[in-house]
């Protein structure tokens, strides 16, 4: 385990060496859940910003929203889920994941949706 984290330590210093992190990385740095690898995936997999429309636009294409088609309450099918970029969509969960672990009042939001949908049953 301790030769493994040395090896991902090299490379981690590496990509940072290389990459030259800029501006953009340290804003994406701020989200909880995000550090230096993440920053750099996903600035790297969005590409230029500009080229979406508007920020639905993006969610999509990062595969954070749900592909569901309704009318009048009823399925009428789903989308092209597998549409969009799956490395973007990782990076994202993986940003959730670790912000629910590392931010308190991001674990009392995230506690609270998961009783609420408990109770519920959604």
């Amino acid at each position: 385990m301790h030769t493994l984290e040395q090896q991902i330590e090299v490379v981690e210093k590496e990509l940072l060496r290389q990459l030259k992190p800029c501006k953009a990385f340290n804003l994406l740095k701020t989200m909880a859940g995000v550090g230096d690898i993440l920053s750099m995936t996903i600035f790297l997999e969005t590409g230029d910003i500009s080229r979406f429309d508007s920020c639905g636009n993006f969610a999509s294409y990062a595969r954070m929203v749900n592909s569901k088609r309704e009318s009048n309450g009823k399925k009428k099918g789903e989308g092209n889920r597998k549409c969009g970029n799956r490395y973007l969509c990782w990076a994202f969960m993986e940003a959730a994941h670790f912000a629910v672990g590392s931010n308190e009042f991001i674990r009392r939001f995230y506690q609270r949706k998961c009783a609420k949908s408990l109770l519920f049953g959604i």
